[in-house]
């Protein structure tokens, strides 16, 4: 899973906004989590949930800007390292994806749907997919998972 320290929007839009990118959320992912207005949480997301822009099913998400490290072939999919505010995340694509090359600057869609947050203190979940926070691990458990 990749973790960026993020703010949850104080302007009264559903956002979440971290090192050089804004991300607008459903209110729900907010109101679940009990996550308050310029409350700083941290936002998992997952390398399937990092997807390329330019292929169908991707309008209705959100889309960051980042810069391509490294494109890792491996045959069915392909991983994707992007630094996205200074940091690198890992995005699992489609081989529809093989075009992308280091050095380019691409917009990735963020599936919103599966973003989990937690609390940077105790680094337990605040909400996961709208499971309720007692019922979802810690950051290190969730690290185990992928």
């Amino acid at each position: 899973m990749n973790f960026l320290n993020v703010k949850v929007g104080s302007d009264g839009q559903a956002m979440l906004t971290g090192e050089g990118f804004q991300l607008p959320v459903e209110e729900r992912v907010l109101s679940e989590a009990g996550a308050g207005r310029g409350q700083e949480v941290i936002m998992g997301v997952r390398p399937e949930d990092l997807k390329d822009v330019r292929f169908p099913g991707r309008d209705g998400l959100p889309k960051v800007n980042s810069k391509v490290e490294v494109v890792e072939s491996m045959g069915s999919e392909i991983f994707v390292y992007l630094n996205i505010g200074g940091k690198t995340l890992t995005a699992r694509m489609d081989p529809r994806s093989s075009d992308i090359q280091p050095g380019q600057n691409v917009q990735v869609a963020v599936d919103t749907h599966h973003l989990h947050l937690f609390d940077p203190k105790t680094e337990k979940a605040l909400v996961s997919r709208g499971a309720p926070a007692a019922a979802v691990p810690a950051i290190a458990e969730a690290q185990q998972v992928h």
